[in-house]
């Protein structure tokens, strides 16, 4: 039985990585194996039986998120530990294992301590035969303040607001590729059909003008199509090691014409040791022409699209782009920092919704959206804050390549 990787920290990929045991290859599995596993893992891990939710074996780590000693957990039910809403999480997910799903699951549990204090534990769960012959459910447990962006000073609520926005994301990006579709189907058709009137009257100028302003248009009308149908398919590239120096400096290479035009300049601290990350090369080239564009736009008001000069338009503004290896959490970071008028904060949480967008010459405001999903899909995690100094940053974090 295969497990995938959790989309969480390093320790946790190290332990769901390691390979599962089947029943008959039990026996090469022994005790003190196994209870080493469980004291050196650099994580709260917990091993619980199906139905019951009996916890068999458990961790410092563990015990130590509920306030108590190893020696009180084996033999108690985990669900005495947690709220009625996260029980019924456990059993749905319970009832998922003894049905034959075996990818690994992401949720937040709420937890209660010894002394009855709450606590948000992050979890990612999986099946295992690792300790008999029967089925197991092995959970890694964390403190979701600890865990949110891998900065205790995130707090809580910021993981808290990560879950909901990705769920939004998720819903609405389904809404956006299910409209989509249903444009999708007569487009072609009225596109089809005035390739015919074209073809019949190829004498009528005027009227081969009318058409082909009306087929641009419904070129517009596509590429907005398709941008909807983009934020529900991110994971159609195929992902290999890249480089993500290599991936930026290719980038810049795109948009320097456009750099020039604005008088925007470039400043790079790319680490010169950084690991590859597995992604796809386009992709994430999509992901840092948007950021780039949208720094650009945010400090001169003049978009990528623009084809002429506003005389009213300021030009000018600096992009410093950093990247580095974060090897504690086995993650490579990426920052892009601009000088411009920054982000309301009231703006800030909608900063990656779909349709979200101050700028009319953007239209849509799919772009964000868009890569949110891109890193996501990665694994990975984007998010936007303003600079200590002014301006808007964003920052980039993908899990180094195996």
């Amino acid at each position: 039985m295969s497990i995938k990787r959790p989309p969480c920290t390093d320790a946790t990929h190290r332990f769901f990585e390691q390979p599962t045991a089947s029943p008959d290859d039990v026996n090469s599995i022994d005790a003190n194996s196994y209870r080493r596993i469980f004291r050196d893992i650099p994580i709260g891990l917990i091993e619980i039986k199906p139905d019951t939710f009996i916890m068999t074996h458990a961790n410092d780590r563990a015990a130590h998120l509920f306030g108590m000693s190893v020696s009180d957990l084996p033999g108690r039910s985990l669900l005495s530990l947690i709220s009625e809403n996260s029980a019924e999480t456990l059993r749905k997910l319970d009832f998922d294992f003894k049905n034959g799903a075996s990818r690994v699951h992401t949720f937040v549990i709420e937890g209660k301590r010894k002394d009855d204090a709450p606590v948000l534990l992050a979890v990612n769960a999986g099946v295992s035969y690792l300790s008999d012959s029967e089925l197991r459910i092995l959970l890694t447990v964390e403190d979701a303040a600890v865990r949110s962006l891998n900065d205790p000073a995130a707090g809580v609520k910021s993981f808290q607001d990560r879950l909901v926005r990705s769920e939004r994301l998720a819903a609405t990006g389904k809404l956006a590729a299910s409209i989509a579709h249903e444009i999708n189907s007569p487009l072609q058709g009225i596109s089809s059909l005035l390739n015919v009137i074209r073809k019949s009257r190829p004498t009528d100028d005027e009227l081969i003008d009318n058409l082909d302003l009306i087929k641009g248009a419904f070129a517009s009308i596509r590429d907005t199509v398709n941008r909807l149908l983009d934020l529900n398919r991110p994971a159609h590239q195929i992902k290999q090691p890249v480089d993500i120096n290599l991936i930026v400096t290719e980038t810049l290479a795109l948009v320097r014409g456009h750099l020039k035009k604005t008088k925007v300049t470039i400043q790079l601290d790319l680490s010169p040791d950084l690991p590859r990350v597995v992604a796809s090369q386009q992709q994430l080239s999509q992901v840092f022409l948007n950021l780039i564009n949208n720094a650009v736009e945010a400090m001169t008001g003049l978009s990528a699209v623009d084809t002429t000069m506003k005389q009213q338009t300021f030009f000018g503004g600096s992009i410093h782009i950093h990247s580095e290896w974060d090897r504690k959490n086995s993650m490579v970071n990426v920052t892009f920092s601009d000088n411009g008028p920054g982000i309301p904060e009231e703006e800030l949480e909608h900063i990656f919704d779909p349709f979200f967008t101050r700028k009319k010459v953007m239209g849509m405001g799919v772009g964000l959206s868009i890569c949110h999903g891109i890193i996501d899909d990665l694994k990975g995690v984007i998010a936007a804050e303003n600079g200590k100094h002014g301006g808007a940053v964003f920052s980039i974090r993908l899990p180094v390549a195996p």
